[in-house]
Order: structure tokens, then sequence, then C-alpha cells
């Protein structure tokens, strides 16, 4: 047992809700939910493990509230210790009242996050998964949602054990043929043996670095710039998308001057669209900021939507705008098909090799084929199906490359002919790095601020 003291936090919003939930653990649980619940049946302390109990909260003589009480004994528990929940009535003050009850009978508040740091120091879940935990409550789409169940039930750890194991393995060889040199042929054979092994470890963790880009999207989100002249009709797309009107759109130009910016789930992804200032020749100082501020968003988009009045042709600004898209991920809008077309759809899908739309936000036409050019452009049904494991977790993925790093560098001495125990450095720098990963070499001090950032109450 790491801890000898008993926490308790409210485990659901404070909020005005149905229910409820005030979470206690530690040895000392079932001593003080016996002090203040009261019900037909045993005390807390004879009641089976996992099961729920009708009863009242009282505070000496007084009924707080009515209550049903969950009792779970260690070690089949979330933190591993004996856990008590007070499911009471959802109100702010009822549930405030419920907790000082508990906190005045010997119960300590909670830190942020310290009923999972619990999970993770008495060995329940790794450092991976206790990280999946805030990113599953922080998920914003369902793929976020599916990526963080899948770490959460030990996808990354198992991967992560495997390749640490392979590596383990492979510098006990090593130390071995330095141990005992009479029995062991260190000769070419030997050493392509151990080459086979790196290179395999090496390839796997490339592979998984290499999916945090896309992990990363299927986390924040894509983050999406509408780019265009003014009056193009970015600021009505962005409704359109919405589903609301959110943008001010006019008939003047440079209407919008700066940068607004809201999201919409799209089949299953989290779209963070960025409306922006138009983009033209103005002498306006404050235009002029607006037009910085979306070329700046331009730089940091995944994805740029690119709008034309289709009801005008292009001119020099257009021409600018390409120029400074060209090489990121675009869809082309060509907008107000509801009016005759005055631009080569062919010519710009020729100069921008991008996905070039017709659509119509005054009748709302198109934005289906916009959806699905979004989803083909991001793969959306490859990040949702089937069990892959992808990084989502910049830790995770710093990492990661640092291991793919040590073990280049062990190849590199293999290849160059260099002593065993250089690689075996380098091996064991990788095993460390991977192990970070999982949690088993990190320092107090991240361990404090990862949970840090956690809810009070999980």
């Amino acid at each position: 047992m790491i801890h000898s003291d008993t926490i308790a936090a409210v485990s659901t919003g404070m909020t005005s809700a149905g229910i409820s939930m005030i979470r206690i653990s530690g040895d000392q649980a079932f001593v003080i939910a016996d002090q203040i619940f009261r019900g037909p049946g045993k005390a807390v302390a004879e009641m089976p493990s996992h099961t729920i109990n009708y009863g009242f909260i009282y505070d000496g003589d007084r009924m707080v509230d009515e209550v049903l009480l969950s009792v779970m004994r260690a070690p089949a528990t979330y933190t591993r210790e004996d856990i008590v929940e007070i499911n009471c009535h959802g109100g702010i003050a009822v549930t405030k009242e419920v907790l000082r009850v508990v906190l005045e009978r010997g119960a300590r508040l909670a830190e942020p996050g310290e009923f999972t740091k619990r999970a993770f120091l008495n060995g329940r879940i790794d450092l991976s998964q206790a990280e999946a935990v805030m990113d599953l409550i922080q998920s914003g789409s369902r793929a976020a949602m599916d990526a963080s169940l899948r770490q959460l039930r030990g996808s990354l750890k198992e991967r992560i054990q495997t390749d640490k194991d392979a590596i383990l393995q492979t510098i006990a060889m090593i130390e071995a043929a330095l141990d005992d040199p009479e029995h062991y042929d260190t000769g070419q054979e030997f050493r392509r043996e151990i080459r086979k092994s790196v290179s395999a470890v090496y390839t796997d963790l490339k592979n998984l670095a290499d999916t945090f880009e896309n992990g990363r999207v299927i986390r924040e989100g894509i983050r999406a710039v509408i780019v265009g002249k003014p009056n193009a009709g970015k600021s009505s797309i962005m409704n359109v998308l919405l589903g609301e009107n959110r943008a001010i759109v006019t008939d003047i130009a440079g209407t919008t001057r700066d940068t607004l910016e809201e999201s919409l789930k799209m089949d299953g992804l989290m779209l963070n669209i960025i409306d922006t200032a138009g983009i033209r020749e103005t002498e306006d100082a404050i235009e002029q900021i607006g037009m910085e501020r979306a070329l700046s968003a331009v730089e940091e988009a995944d994805l740029v939507i690119y709008v034309i009045d289709g009801s005008v042709p292009l001119d020099q600004n257009d021409h600018v705008i390409m120029d400074r898209i060209r090489g990121k991920k675009t869809i082309c809008l060509i907008n107000k098909t509801d009016l005759p077309t005055a631009v080569d759809v062919e010519n710009i899908h020729h100069l921008l090799s991008s996905p070039v739309l017709c659509v119509s936000a005054k009748e709302h036409q198109g934005m289906e084929a916009f959806s699905e050019e979004v989803k083909k452009m991001f793969e959306a049904g490859k990040l949702q199906a089937g069990e892959e494991t992808f990084l989502t977790n910049l830790r995770h993925y710093e990492e990661i490359c640092s291991a793919v790093s040590s073990l280049t560098l062990a190849m590199d001495s293999l290849e160059k002919g260099m002593p065993e125990d250089f690689i075996s450095i380098d091996l064991t720098d990788a095993y460390h790095a991977l192990a970070n990963v999982v949690g088993e070499d990190v320092g107090d001090d991240l361990i404090d601020r990862i949970f840090s950032t956690f809810c009070v109450g999980k």
C-alpha cells in the first residue's frame, strides 16, 4: 500500500444534476462511511464488496440526504484501495454538505487526479493508461474517444512492453558474450543476429512514431482555416457548416477583421474552423493586421479551405492566396454557384493540385461533398476503424523518437564494426526511453505535473 491517508472528493461535476457522487478511497474509507451512513442492513464494514446499499447520510442526529452507497474492497477497485462511493441527490448544496460530513470524519480532500495517481502508484495501471483516462474525459469526438479507450485498455502498454522485452533480450545476449568470450562467438553471425533484433524493434517504433500526426488530429481535431478574398463567402460557408449564424455576413467587403474560431463534429472527427479576414491589397491598417493573422493561421493549419467567388473572374489577389497555400492540404470551394460562373474550374484545379468543389452557401448546396472530401483527405475511416494504436500524447511521441534515435545509433555502430559495449549503451538508452512512456523510470516531479492536469475527483 503506497498511501496510509484516506482521500475524498466529488467525482461528478459540481453543478445541479440528478445525482452527484462522492468518492472515498483509503484504509479508513469503511470506518468513515460507518460513522455517517444509516441503512436497514449491515454496517458498511460488513457489507459484501461491489454492492449498492440504500440508506441515509447523517451528520450526528441530523439527516443530510437519502443516498445509495457503493462498497468496493481492495484490491479489486480503481485505486486498489478500499473505496466507498456515495450517490446523493445532485444539488450543489447537498453535494457540498455530504462532502463536508465525510471530510470532518477524517478524510482529506483529494488533489487533482489523485485517485488515478493512486491507481498508477499501486500498480493497477501504467502511466500511459493513466494519461488515457484524462484524454478520455477530454475527448471531443468519437475518434478521440476510441483512441483513448484503446490506450486505456493497454494497447500502447503492450506494444511498448514487447519492444522493451526484445531490447532487454538483445542487451542480455551482448552482456553474456562480453562476460564469457570463450564460449560465445561474436563474429559476423552474432552481429547479424543482433542487427536483426534491433532492426525489428526500430521498425515497429518508427511506425508507431509515424502515427503521431494522425493521432494529434484525433485528439485535438483538424485545424481548418478558411481563406479567400473579401466577399467570397467565407463567413457564409462557416455559418452553413456550423448550422447557425455565428459569423457576421454583409455585402460590405472587409466585414471580417479578425479570426473567429468554432468547432464542429464531422463523422467522428472534430473540425476546428477558423474564419479569417479577406485577403486583398488595402491601405486600411486594421484590415492589414487581420490579413497578417489570416496568413499566420494558414501556416499552422492542418487544412486550408480556400473560398473563391465563382461569379467573378480570378484576379491578382487570388494568385497571391494560391501562392501562400500551395503545398498545404487544401480544399477549394467555388462559391456562389447559384449565380453565373465566371471562373475556370479545371484551371483552378490545375493551379492548386487540390480538390475543387462547386458550392452555394446561399442555397446550402455542396456541403455533403465537402464533408466527404475532408474524410477522404484525413482518412477518417482508417482513423476510426480497427484496433490500431495511435500516438496522441506529445510526451509519448518524444520518448519514442528518443528510443528510435538510440536504436539508429546502435545500428550504425553495428555497421561500422564498433565494439559490442558501445551498442549495449545505445540499447540501454532506448530501453529507458520506452520505460519512461509507461512510467517506470520517471521522477516524482513529472508524475506530479501529469496528474496536476487532471480534474479533482478523478
